[in-house]
């Protein structure tokens, strides 16, 4: 399998129990619920059979929920299509009851937030206006350029500061019910703008008592300029490249992506890419050269995941999609040599864990070992030595749950979930020999390693105590 992983949004299309059990088999690691489509109802199905299927083939997977965060859009329009043409004078409304030839707005603060000279991109961009005055609840627009519109279709204003609340009514229904009846593993924050909207869903999880990590969408002009303090508030990023192709201009988008794959692989946070990666496959059989160049780009820009969205929701063919984005990838991997590919790490106030992975990849390269083992509470150890890309897969040992689930969005990252694997009050017995030998003998009896091969281990005293990363040694596997 490929070591990059690879997330799969739910959708009419793969709800038969067989055909998630085939997803999994052909590679799936976690389950995307886009919670801007279906019912409650539905999500709460979806999951349950996603995991019922997962645990029957074997396979530890995770649920990321992404909430749908606050959409502009335009409201029902007059007709069923109208076409704007270039150099026309258009009006949209956000008044309660807007006129018959204006464009009604679901957002009520457009008219107060927008100034004159500032762009509004309707339906992904294809439509772009000018704001040229402002009255009241009405915006005045020439149209750049035009097209045919339908109702319902979304609205991005690119050089507006808007000052939208990141969680809408509807994202704090859909958390409460993905916290407490679907236990999500991973949450995604969209149209994040500032640092302070990570903040915002930390504490709500808290009010929920859930710690969650959290992933922020990078998919708003304004992310980019505070990408730095966004990527210290989040746990992770997923580069939306979607709206953020809307936001900036197209040719931008591959050196943006890039970037922030750079930056977050310094940092030690998984980063997922989104957004047509086989888009093609939603009606096709096959992905388009240009398709697997660019999933291959960016398994070579250093992606920890790779993010299928219609392709699986709605395409005809979900099983055959996830087998070529598998494909794909297993095979770039095996093209080019181990080690980090542009890693650029930031000064840190403790360099010893961060030392220590340097140190345990390269080790593991030259000896070579068959595995990197590690001992981990947070899953930051896991992190950074799968940053370095080595070539022996890693296996992260963790008493904690939500670690584990994770660690599955982690690339090369196997999680294994051992409950009192560090014990609360550590007994004298207890050494991290100990949890190192139980470790190397579970992966034995999974097949994993065999007796006698060198392994690489990684942890950290005391137990129990995150960032403390100060150990690296070489073990051979026992027989018992």
């Amino acid at each position: 399998m490929a070591r990059t992983k690879i997330v799969a949004t739910l959708g009419p299309a793969c709800t038969k129990p067989q055909t998630l059990r085939a997803m999994v088999e052909a590679g799936v690691d976690i389950f995307r619920l886009n919670f801007s489509h279906g019912t409650p109802a539905l999500h709460r199905r979806w999951v349950s059979d996603a995991r019922e299927q997962a645990e029957a083939a074997g396979k530890s997977i995770s649920i990321l929920g992404d909430l749908r965060g606050p959409k502009i859009r335009l409201g029902q329009l007059a007709d069923e299509r109208i076409t704007l043409r270039r150099a026309s004078t258009v009006t949209l409304s956000t008044a309660e009851t807007p006129g018959e030839r204006e464009l009604p707005v679901d957002f009520p603060l457009l008219a107060s937030a927008v100034k004159p000279g500032e762009r509004l991109l309707l339906d992904d961009g294809k439509i772009v206006l000018v704001v040229q005055s402002v009255d009241g609840p009405r915006v005045r627009a020439r149209v750049e350029l035009g097209g045919d519109l339908v109702s319902r279709k979304g609205i991005n204003l690119p050089e507006t500061d808007l000052r939208l609340s990141p969680l809408t009514a509807k994202d704090r229904d859909d958390l409460e019910r993905g916290v407490r009846e679907m236990q999500l593993d991973l949450v995604a924050l969209s149209f994040v703008q500032r640092a302070n909207d990570i903040d915002l869903l930390r504490s709500q999880l808290a009010e929920l008592g859930a710690q969650i990590p959290v992933i922020a969408k990078i998919e708003k002009r304004r992310a980019l300029e505070d990408f730095s303090a966004i990527l210290d508030a989040a746990d992770g990023v997923m580069v939306a490249r979607g709206d953020l192709g809307v936001e900036i201009p197209y040719e931008r988008v591959p050196s943006v992506q890039k970037n922030i794959i750079r930056e977050a692989n310094g940092r030690a946070k998984p980063v997922i890419t989104a957004t047509e990666m086989l888009e093609s496959m939603v009606s096709a059989w096959r992905p388009t050269r240009a398709e697997a160049t660019d999933v291959a780009n960016a398994i070579l820009d250093g992606t920890d995941a790779l993010m299928l969205s219609a392709e699986t929701a709605a395409g005809h063919d979900p099983v055959r999609v996830v087998e070529a984005m598998e494909k794909i990838a297993r095979v770039t991997e095996q093209g080019f040599p181990a080690g980090p590919r542009g890693l650029v790490l930031p000064p840190v106030q403790n360099p010893v864990p961060r030392a220590m992975c340097e140190a345990a990849c390269q080790i593991a390269r030259d000896l070579p070992a068959v595995a990197i083992v590690c001992l981990t509470t947070s899953g930051t150890t896991a992190r950074r030595l799968a940053k370095r890309r080595p070539r022996a897969p890693i296996y992260a040992f963790t008493d904690k749950l939500t670690t584990a689930r994770a660690l599955n969005l982690s690339w090369g990252v196997t999680p294994v979930h051992c409950p009192g694997l560090f014990p609360a009050k550590t007994p004298r017995s207890f050494s991290v020999e100990t949890a190192l030998h139980d470790a190397m003998v579970a992966l034995r009896e999974r097949g994993a390693v065999a007796m006698g091969q060198r392994i690489v281990c990684v942890a950290g005293l005391p137990f129990n105590v995150p960032g403390t990363t100060n150990l690296v040694a070489v073990r051979e596997v026992p027989s018992a």
